[in-house]
């Protein structure tokens, strides 16, 4: 057993507080004895007393760390619901779907006014005209203005 000395006993004091189940247990016997002959320290433990008021406010903080299998025994021991699943109604459908559908419905339409108009034939430059005579490489010109 090492001897204990007041100062040390009040850092003690000032660490743990007043209850000595907080205190360390290689000092704690020591502790005990100076408490038991000295007046001097059993004022000091009594003056620790608001600390320990604080301190037992407060749960370990080791018990609140994440244990992931005290979060699951916690989350089970709730009674579980299953959620209602909503029966697929048709008009929702149609309402997710008509933007779809009515795209699509106009692409054809404006595809087939611009093919039956020939209004994308009007768009076009002219090819030129072929002249024999310059001897062109291409046999038919209009290869050059194929899209």
């Amino acid at each position: 057993m090492t001897a204990m000395t007041l100062e040390r006993l009040q850092t003690i004091l000032d660490a743990y507080g007043g209850n000595p189940e907080r205190w360390p247990a290689a000092e704690r016997d020591a502790a005990m004895a100076l408490i038991a002959r000295s007046a001097e320290a059993r004022r000091a433990v009594n003056a620790a007393a608001p600390l320990d008021r604080a301190l037992a406010g407060f749960a370990n903080p080791a018990e609140n760390a994440i244990n992931p299998l005290k979060l699951v025994s916690m989350i089970t021991a709730q009674p579980q619901r299953q959620a209602a699943a909503a029966p697929p109604n048709a008009a929702d459908r149609f309402v997710v779907r008509w933007p779809n559908i009515a795209g699509l419905a106009a692409a054809a339409i404006a595809g087939f006014l611009i093919g039956w108009t020939g209004i994308d034939q009007h768009l076009l430059p002219t090819p030129p005209a072929h002249d024999a005579d310059r001897g062109e490489i291409l046999s038919d010109p209009s290869e050059d203005w194929t899209w």
